[in-house]
C-alpha cells in the first residue's frame, strides 16, 4: 500500500512538472517579464531586422479580472463609503 502511494505521488509530481515546463511563461508573476530582443540592429537600415513580440493572450477559459491598486487611500476616502473624495465611477461599480 505504501509503495502504491509513493508511486502515485511520483507520477503526479512528474505530470505537474511536465505541464509547468511546457507553459510559455509564468502567469503568476506580474508584470510580465520583458522578452529579450531577437532582431538585428545595424548602423543603417540595410541588414537590420525588426523583432516584434507576440501580444499577450489569455489562456482559454480564463476569467476577466480587473486589478486596481490605489496608494495612500484609506477605506473612508472615496465617496462610495461616505468619504470626501468624489468617485462617481466607483459609485457605479
Amino acid at each position: 500500500m505504501l509503495r502504491a502511494i509513493i508511486y502515485l505521488i511520483a507520477v503526479a509530481s512528474k505530470i505537474t512538472s511536465a505541464t509547468a515546463a511546457s507553459a510559455d511563461w509564468d502567469r503568476t508573476v506580474l508584470p510580465r517579464p520583458s522578452q529579450p530582443f531577437q532582431g538585428v540592429a545595424n548602423r543603417t537600415l540595410e541588414g537590420s531586422k525588426a523583432s516584434f513580440t507576440e501580444p499577450v493572450k489569455a489562456p482559454p477559459g480564463a476569467p476577466n479580472i480587473l486589478l486596481v491598486l490605489i496608494d495612500d487611500a484609506g477605506f473612508g476616502n472615496p465617496s462610495t463609503f461616505g468619504g470626501p473624495v468624489a468617485t462617481p465611477t466607483l459609485d457605479k461599480l
